[in-house]
């Protein structure tokens, strides 16, 4: 594959600047960037993000901030111009495409099989910077039969109400593992592949996601291998 040649692209978009031009190889799930020149000639393909999972992602749009949105397996996963995950909005089935609604435009309309689902963003995911916890990659990785999940919760919180629960990738919850007020410090938490009847899940890949009140959420990816 050459630099504009692709299988079978699907999500396009450009930057809020129109400086950059993301295309989206969609059964790889890869999102490529290239640099826009003179606003006709892109040039410098690079990898921006890859979505993991199995299955196709698909439609692809950006935030005033930059911020990317692109349907996939287990839902819209938001990439940060950086190139990094910082959230998965869960969809119960694998979507197809998003895009903006309603006055603000801050109201995400995802279609996903015969559905269509309208996702409020929080008050901006631009404006998460501050965070009130950080949630780290779990370890082992892959793990069987258990892993640990750390996160920080910084001294300058007094305590937050955060959840942290474990999601399949077709957004269905699997277990609740935290649900209240955490204090400030380091923590852990582990998780033994079981569900919330105390049954053993299936090999494959998982999500876990945490969320404080006030709207900040991350999420990250785990397999497990039984």
């Amino acid at each position: 594959m050459d630099s504009t040649t692709f299988d079978k692209p699907n999500g396009i978009c450009f930057s809020p600047d129109e400086s950059k031009l993301y295309v989206n190889e969609s059964p790889l799930g890869i999102i490529y960037v290239w640099d826009v020149v003179d606003d006709s000639t892109i040039t410098n393909r690079t990898v921006f993000f890859t979505i993991p999972g199995i299955g196709y992602s698909d439609g692809m749009k950006v935030d005033p901030a930059g911020n990317f949105y692109c349907t996939g397996p287990g839902g819209v996963w938001v990439i940060s111009p950086a190139g990094v995950c910082i959230d998965t909005i869960l969809v119960p089935v694998n979507p197809s495409n998003c895009n903006w609604g309603d006055v603000d435009r801050q109201t995400l309309y995802i279609t996903g099989g015969s559905s269509v689902y309208r996702y409020r963003l929080p008050s901006g995911i631009e404006e998460q910077h501050n965070k009130p916890f950080e949630l780290n990659q779990n370890y082992p990785n892959p793990f069987n039969p258990s892993t640990e999940i750390k996160y920080i919760v910084p001294s300058t919180e007094a305590g937050i109400d955060v959840s942290l629960r474990v999601y399949d990738l077709l957004g269905r919850e699997v277990i609740t593992l935290i649900d209240g007020i955490v204090e400030a410090g380091e923590h852990s938490v582990g998780w033994d592949g079981t569900n919330c009847s105390g049954d053993k899940v299936e090999s494959g890949v998982y999500l876990y996601q945490m969320k404080s009140n006030n709207g900040y959420v991350d999420t990250r990816k785990m397999i497990l291998l039984r």
